[in-house]
């Protein structure tokens, strides 16, 4: 089994890191986390820091916090173009030709999914997990979804209410509530996200 979660990570943050140690808990078996970062989102056309900028902070993330089998795979950042989830996930899927997927989204991408290019295909080829603070039910699938319901799974965490796009124009000084103490102390070192060094 391989667990894939993508975005921005524009910063990544203790809501990425939330729902990637909750992973680890439901999924102690699992053999691999990977963190997707997207180049340009479909619906994002702009980042707040390099592709390599953010390679890094999830790298940083990942050592700082000791977690195990999570790795970054930079498939779509090293395409240079639009990301489209299918594209990605064929990708995977013929680079582990013999685990089992299982995409990552939160439930506030459930009812957009049906609009997703080639939602189906990504069913056909995961098992999605929907995290969901208050543990919806296969009932609260949209109607497009409900034959897949055997490939659709609810996962109960406490998310933690946290946005990259809100962090990024947030006081330098407010961001450490946030943000772990190496990733902050690496938006310092390269001066990301409006932060200037002071003499």
């Amino acid at each position: 089994m391989i667990g894939i979660y993508g975005g921005s990570f524009d910063p990544p943050h203790i809501g990425h890191l939330g729902v990637i140690l909750h992973f680890w808990k439901t999924f102690p078996e699992c053999n691999m986390l990977l963190l997707v970062p997207n180049y340009i989102s479909p619906f994002k056309k702009t980042k707040g820091a390099s592709e390599e900028n953010i390679i890094a902070m999830l790298e940083i993330l990942i050592q700082e916090k000791s977690i195990s089998k999570t790795v970054v795979e930079d498939v779509e950042i090293k395409k240079k173009q639009t990301s489209y989830t299918i594209d990605t996930i064929e990708f995977i899927q013929k680079k582990y030709p013999n685990e089992e997927l299982h995409f990552i989204i939160g439930v506030d991408n459930l009812k957009k999914f049906p609009l997703w290019k080639e939602y189906k295909r990504i069913l056909e080829l995961t098992k999605l997990l929907i995290f969901d603070r208050n543990l919806g039910s296969k009932s609260d699938l949209p109607q497009e979804l409900k034959e897949f319901s055997n490939r659709i799974i609810f996962i109960n965490n406490a998310q933690i209410e946290a946005s990259s796009s809100v962090i990024r124009y947030l006081p330098h000084h407010k961001r450490n509530a946030y943000l772990t103490n190496q990733v902050l102390h690496y938006i310092e070192k390269e001066e990301l996200y409006g932060y200037r060094k002071t003499n």
